[in-house]
């Protein structure tokens, strides 16, 4: 009879671990989707022609993969991409001026990594809730919960 409560507590928490994956797949790519806006916004207010990137422009190459990159560096970028490192700069810069990501600085201010802070938050968001929300922490909260993203922050990701 243990076994079988084990069994079904393990099952349960699969179930809510691959609705979660589902949840998560949506929430990236509507915020992809808001990236892609919100530097096509940025690029218009810039007046920068044309507003919307060409297709094989940088910026938009580190876009499409934010959901498996959200932490990048000029090198990285560079060499994902196979452009230079000035290139990668202006990309990453870019995105950044247009609130896409966050600079990362060493303790003498330079820069030592770009973020896309709201795509960690989705990724947090998920694991706090693959750990929160199973039966076996009904009563308690595990005790290596990552804090909830500060809204203020990373801004309202699944609408609640």
């Amino acid at each position: 009879e243990r076994g079988d409560e084990s069994l079904i507590a393990f099952s349960q928490a699969a179930v809510l671990a691959a609705a979660n994956a589902v949840r998560l797949a949506d929430d990236v790519q509507r915020l992809d989707a808001e990236t892609l806006e919100q530097l096509i916004e940025w690029r218009t207010q810039q007046q920068l022609s044309p507003a919307r990137p060409r297709r094989d422009a940088v910026a938009l190459r580190i876009l499409g993969r934010l959901a498996t990159e959200p932490v990048v560096t000029t090198d990285s970028v560079a060499a994902a991409h196979g452009v230079s490192n000035v290139a990668a700069h202006k990309a990453l810069t870019q995105l950044c001026d247009a609130g896409v990501l966050s600079r990362n600085t060493d303790h003498k201010g330079r820069v030592v990594c770009w973020s896309a802070d709201r795509h960690l938050a989705l990724v947090a968001l998920t694991e706090r809730s693959n750990r929160v929300g199973g039966a076996d922490t009904a009563g308690r909260t595990p005790p290596r919960v990552p804090d909830a993203p500060d809204r203020g922050i990373v801004g309202n990701l699944r609408g609640d």
